[in-house]
């Protein structure tokens, strides 16, 4: 996180390998987002944020970017994607201190609960950790579907019943593919010579 006048405008620079802000000066993008790297953000941080916009309800998430050749006006695209990273008292959060503090979140009270802190807070309000009567249906819905999917997928073959990440593993059902290729080509072509 750059502090001094020389080192935002050197951080500035670097964040010209993104096709749009590579039509921007250093300057003006030091300009534009001195103010969130003086509140602690890195330069990952800002790409994140002109990726994601943050949830009242949850982590940040994906929003569509315009290709660049579509942007008339970059300085205004800039401070478009990074308005709703702006609070009251300047810059929220920065996303990675938001990421650890989900996983802490995640470690004392599990993965769902860490999606359903606030982005930027760091303690999850009471209301947040009770289930409501459509979340055990839900639940009882997903399983039910990715037993189904398991099932189906096992019973055709077309997911081995072992660990696919080994090399032998997946040598082994690429020869079965293979195989199968071959011996439906061959019917083929033995019931197109029976039937001239």
């Amino acid at each position: 996180m750059p502090l001094t006048r020389g080192e935002m405008l050197a951080a500035a620079r670097q964040l010209r390998d993104d096709p749009l802000l590579a039509r921007l000066s250093p300057r003006a993008i030091r300009a534009a987002v001195k103010a969130f790297w003086r509140a602690g953000w890195t330069n990952n941080d800002l790409r994140h944020a002109l990726a994601h916009q943050p949830t009242l309800n949850g982590p940040s998430r994906p929003v569509e970017r315009c290709p660049a050749s579509q942007v008339r006006w970059p300085s205004g695209w800039l401070r478009h994607r990074l308005a709703p990273w702006t609070g009251p008292r300047g810059p929220l959060t920065s996303p990675h201190l938001d990421a650890r503090q989900r996983a802490t979140l995640a470690a004392r009270h599990g993965r769902a609960a860490a999606q359903r802190l606030p982005y930027g807070h760091t303690q999850l309000p009471p209301t947040a950790l009770r289930v409501d009567d459509q979340q055990p249906a839900l639940a009882r819905t997903t399983l039910a579907c990715n037993q189904a999917r398991d099932r189906h997928a096992l019973l055709t073959g077309l997911v081995p019943d072992h660990d696919t990440a080994g090399a032998a593993t997946r040598e082994s059902a690429r020869a079965q593919i293979t195989a199968l290729l071959q011996a439906r080509r061959s019917r083929r072509v033995s019931s197109a010579g029976a039937s001239c």
